[in-house]
């Protein structure tokens, strides 16, 4: 949780995109609430796979930045206080999204 937030604070300046930068401060926000929060604690696994597949989405953004591509359409980040259910997943995502190489 700490190199996230020291992310926060390093990384986000390094970001020239004001799109890619909202989404990561995102991030960094489900993380702490999640992590340190415990915000609606009683979907604790389902919270933990929102903010995982969120990450995915900044990452597949942030490849986007670096690579000169598009960003991938804006979606609402996961409300983690939400009822049970199934985990957050942006509407596009990549082919390689699911693919256990892919280090998730």
């Amino acid at each position: 949780m700490e190199s996230v937030r020291r992310g926060m604070i390093t990384d986000l300046y390094a970001i020239n995109d004001q799109e890619a930068r909202e989404r990561y401060r995102e991030l960094v926000r489900l993380a702490y609430d999640v992590g340190w929060r415990s915000l609606g604690s009683g979907n604790r696994v389902r919270q933990i796979r929102d903010v995982k597949h969120y990450l995915r989405y900044v990452q597949h953004s942030l490849e986007a930045l670096i690579d000169g591509s598009p960003l991938p359409d804006h979606v609402d980040p996961p409300i983690l206080d939400r009822p049970e259910g199934e985990p957050w997943q942006p509407p596009a995502a990549p082919w390689y999204w699911d693919d256990p190489a892919g280090g998730s």
